[in-house]
């Protein structure tokens, strides 16, 4: 008998090992689902400064009078705004 409990030790592992183990595969899967939570993140972003983007141009294509200095300031912005977001998410 005692030999079997001799080899049973051997063959499992410490309780530190098995939670380092379950702690790592929980990481893992967080990990799986905040880069899901990032891509949606991005492609949010990116569809907001497209929107503000299109408004502006079509505030300066029906030619907003009054408005047209911030139209042209506030669009240049969002171009710049939208080249950088599409620059660091590529």
């Amino acid at each position: 008998m005692k030999s079997l409990d001799v080899s049973a030790r051997r063959t499992s592992l410490p309780v530190s090992v098995k939670q380092q183990a379950v702690r790592l595969y929980c990481m893992t899967q967080r990990a799986a689902e905040e880069k899901e939570l990032v891509k949606s993140e991005i492609e949010s972003t990116l569809h907001f400064y497209f929107n503000k983007h299109s408004g502006l141009l079509n505030k300066v294509l029906n030619n907003v009078s009054g408005e047209m200095a911030v139209i042209i300031k506030e669009g240049l912005y969002v171009e710049m705004k939208l080249t950088s977001l599409l620059q660091a998410f590529q």
